[in-house]
């Protein structure tokens, strides 16, 4: 039997990665660039957006969505 180990995943960490991505790494169409512009660009509101980029990803990661 496998145990559950919870992640956390902070804007940090969101913010490390958009900085490596490459190519068509991007979301719903977004290419690499624009999605890592939206993460990074536009201070507050890129960190706010990067603050829900990690709560969306600890509820994948560690919830059981649909």
């Amino acid at each position: 039997m496998s145990l559950f180990v919870p992640v956390t995943i902070t804007a940090n960490h969101v913010e490390d990665v958009a900085k490596k991505f490459r190519d068509s790494a991007g979301l719903g169409g977004l290419d690499a660039n624009n999605l890592s512009q939206l993460l990074l660009r536009y201070k507050e509101t890129s960190g706010g957006l990067r603050h829900d980029v990690a709560e969306f990803t600890m509820w994948l990661v560690n919830g059981f969505p649909p």
